[in-house]
């Protein structure tokens, strides 16, 4: 995209076949409107599943689990937190 372009075209998208329509419609629901596009790509198959099994599940997510855990004493907790940091930090 070109700095400091303000209205974006089909021409400008070279990787993805988007209508005038559809442009302005992304346009309309990013924050600052064309000004805070910088580019728009498609997405990539795994990206496009997860969307459709997020668009077509009631009630939830399929992508999210819920745990719930009791843990008995603070030597536990401590040691899960820093297990589910240590995760986190990878």
């Amino acid at each position: 995209m070109p700095e400091h372009c303000e209205y974006i075209t089909p021409e400008l998208l070279p990787l993805i076949s988007l209508s005038q329509m559809q442009i302005d419609q992304i346009a309309a629901s990013v924050s600052g409107g064309m000004a805070n596009v910088q580019d728009i790509y498609p997405l990539a198959p795994l990206q496009a599943g997860i969307l459709y099994h997020h668009i077509s599940t009631e009630g939830g997510d399929p992508y999210t689990l819920k745990a719930l855990f009791e843990i008995s004493d603070r030597t536990r907790l401590d040691a899960f937190s820093g297990a589910l940091q240590g995760v986190i930090n990878r």
